[in-house]
């Protein structure tokens, strides 16, 4: 159990859910920090992005080699050959973050499941997901499938739109309900044990009598890094995860 200050928050695992092929190394670090930080166990759960094995086994399905600046047709063999190299990374990665941060990390290959289904096999308390990805060779683009499966978790999720994420203006939006005392509690611990000495909690945000585009003026002018929400109005959290693909800063929604 997790003590901050009277509030009691319960957070033995952390889960990160991602496709190697097409997530940067830069999220498993935030989610090792994070663990640390909550003095949590971290989980990586390693899937296949859906479109691209859709895409693999179309006749016209084309990949863009960034190298070279050509694009290439897409073959199930190649797209294999690119995921084991891209699991190995991670694999790679999470040793060494676990190594020296001292942290119990497992992981789970899960090949042939969507994201949904990947989040659906784990117990963990929290989930980082990240709002964007970058595939087919392109840039940064909004993740429609992990604010979906944001939106429908039990758990907490923290959605990352920025790299790392930082603790440097925290924002707490949260309301009398008891996700909103828990939203605070995790703001408290996070900002008093971040890694920055800068780690700041700079406002709390009730929005009782708020429609959502109110709040998230509110809250985009309080220029926060990370948004911490505990709120028992589901439309309002839905309309601030919504942001997280948009907005720099990332969303931790607490339940």
């Amino acid at each position: 159990m997790n003590q901050v200050g009277d509030e009691t928050h319960e957070i033995r695992t952390v889960a990160v859910a991602f496709d190697p092929a097409c997530t940067s190394p830069a999220l498993l670090h935030a989610a090792t920090e994070l663990a640390v930080l909550l003095g949590a166990e971290l989980e990586a759960l390693l899937i296949d992005d859906q479109d691209i094995a859709r895409l693999s086994k179309l006749p016209f399905g084309r990949m863009f080699e960034p190298l070279s600046g050509k694009s290439i047709l897409f073959d199930d063999a190649a797209v294999r050959s690119r995921r084991a190299g891209a699991v190995a990374r991670s694999r790679a990665v999470l040793r060494e973050l676990s190594k020296q941060h001292r942290l119990v990390c497992s992981v789970r290959e899960l090949p042939g499941l969507a994201l949904a289904e990947a989040t659906g096999r784990s117990a963990a308390e929290l989930f980082i997901l990240s709002s964007f990805h970058a595939k087919f060779g392109s840039g940064r683009t909004i993740d429609r499938e992990a604010l979906e499966v944001a939106s429908l978790l039990a758990g907490s999720v923290l959605l990352v739109s920025q790299f790392p994420v930082s603790t440097q203006n925290v924002v707490v939006v949260g309301d009398e309900s008891a996700a909103g005392q828990r939203a605070a509690a995790v703001a408290k611990r996070l900002v008093h044990r971040g890694a920055s000495a800068d780690s700041a909690l700079i406002g709390h945000v009730n929005p009782e009598g708020m429609r959502a585009l109110e709040l998230i003026g509110k809250v985009s002018a309080m220029s926060p890094t990370l948004v911490i929400v505990g709120l028992a109005d589901v439309s309002l959290v839905a309309a601030l995860q919504e942001k997280a693909g948009t907005e720099p800063f990332s969303i931790l929604t607490v339940r």
